[in-house]
């Protein structure tokens, strides 16, 4: 079943524990990086370059989605989940890429990211980057999850404020128009993605 709905509070509640969990690893990864990188600024050119391309990726994602309308059984219930999420009160569902991605992309990063620099000597730099935006597209669905929960703590209204997560009235720019700011993650990439998703889209 391509399809689960669940509650929105207990979505965002359990998603707040498993980040506690994941963020751990994943920053110790990081850090291991940046530290045999030994450039700092090197090391924080990889991570913004990272966040601007999930950014994108979700953009693109959501829009694809957003306006598809073809026969492919598995793609076209993928599209109604997310047109159906447009529809107050903007229920958020579990679909299979959503569930593919949130037991996919924690575990193989770290495995993935010491084979590559083993066998290939990878720069470092390019490492970080990777493991941002394999990273960041499973942020991207908790981020989209706290533009619709009520809840403001200190500190998502302090990332919100500087832009390093996605704020609430961007995204309902979306909901609103349907037409623009697809992105999930931060926003960074809208004006990118809206230009192209509206050529695409002939708007």
């Amino acid at each position: 079943m391509l399809l689960r709905e669940y509650n929105q509070r207990k979505h965002i509640k359990e998603s707040e524990i498993e980040l506690v969990i994941h963020h751990i690893p994943i920053g110790i990864l990081i850090a291991q990086y940046i530290h045999r990188e030994k450039d700092i600024a090197t090391s924080a050119m990889a991570i913004m370059t990272g966040l601007y391309i999930t950014d994108a990726l979700s953009g693109f994602l959501h829009c694809f989605f957003d306006h598809y309308t073809g026969n492919i059984p598995v793609l076209r219930d993928e599209a109604r989940i997310f047109q159906e999420h447009h529809i107050p009160p903007y229920k958020i569902n579990e679909s299979a890429i959503s569930v593919a991605l949130h037991n996919a992309i924690i575990i193989p990063p770290p495995i993935l990211s010491a084979y590559v620099n083993y066998k290939y000597r990878v720069p470092s730099y390019i490492i970080i980057g990777e493991i941002v935006v394999l990273y960041g597209l499973y942020m991207s669905d908790f981020v989209h999850g706290l533009c619709h929960d009520k809840r403001d703590n200190r500190f998502v209204k302090w990332l919100r404020k500087r832009h390093v997560i996605l704020d609430k009235q961007t995204h309902l720019t979306h909901h609103e128009t349907l037409n623009s700011n697809y992105c999930m993650l931060n926003g960074w990439a809208n004006p990118f993605v809206n230009s192209l998703c509206n050529i695409w889209t002939n708007k």
